[in-house]
């Protein structure tokens, strides 16, 4: 994503401070709250998945850094796969047939 398309994303959301977006989060490890240098590494550095790194969100504004509550929605909703995970591998084998379907029928008729 560019970085234009990035500011305009995060810029239209819920702002929130990296202080106040590590606020969001529950006590994490042996309870301790989650600080705004965890919230800044997420941003850097990511985090690793099985599906690659995901990083947070967020933009430069003068000194700070700012991020969105909807970008760590995003986050957090990258790093979780899918509820059931049979289901969606059927609906995409499902699309996929679809495809193929519509696709034969449109070299039937000439389209």
């Amino acid at each position: 994503m560019s970085a234009a398309v990035l500011v305009n994303r995060v810029l239209q959301e819920s702002l929130l401070s990296l202080s106040a977006a590590a606020r969001l989060f529950p006590p994490l490890r042996q309870h301790a709250a989650v600080r705004a240098s965890t919230i800044w590494r997420w941003v850097r550095e990511g985090v690793m998945t099985p599906n690659g790194r995901v990083k947070l969100e967020a933009v430069r504004v003068g000194q700070s850094w700012i991020t969105s509550r909807e970008a760590v929605e995003r986050f957090i909703a990258a790093q979780n796969p899918p509820a059931n995970p049979i289901e969606s591998t059927a609906r995409e084998q499902s699309d996929e047939h679809a495809a193929r379907e519509a696709a034969a029928v449109q070299s039937l008729l000439g389209m």
